[in-house]
């Protein structure tokens, strides 16, 4: 599984001093999650395959027939919507690593401006 760290640096008071997000590992741990999909389909492919008893296969046992296709159905349905979760959640997280490295990108910039104007002095550069 991915490793994600996000810190949080906070005063006697409580109040936030620093934040740092690893927008690298946020993404990488949305991947693993976008994983948990795949396996979900996987598990829902399996259970097509073993559990897909028509009539033509089960002539003589109709009941089985009946409950198997009903066992399927519902095991589907229970794949499916972890799927769907973990898919929309990829989708969240993604968003979110995106938005720290726009946040980090946008920040640099003035402290960036900011060196090259400034010497160790504190003189400034025209």
């Amino acid at each position: 599984m991915a490793k994600l760290s996000v810190r949080v640096f906070m005063t006697v008071t409580g109040a936030p001093v620093s934040f740092t997000a690893n927008h690298d590992q946020i993404h990488s741990f949305a991947t693993t999650i976008g994983g948990l999909t795949d396996d979900a389909d996987e598990a829902v492919n399996y259970t097509r395959e073993h559990l897909g008893i028509g009539y033509a296969d089960g002539r003589m046992f109709a009941t089985v027939v009946d409950t198997a296709t009903t066992v399927r159905e519902a095991l589907v349905a229970n794949y499916t919507a972890p799927a769907k979760l973990a898919d929309a959640s990829e989708q969240g997280i993604v968003k979110t690593a995106n938005q720290y490295g726009d946040t980090d990108q946008a920040a640099a910039g003035p402290c960036r401006r900011q060196l090259l104007t400034t010497s160790r002095d504190g003189d400034t550069f025209p």
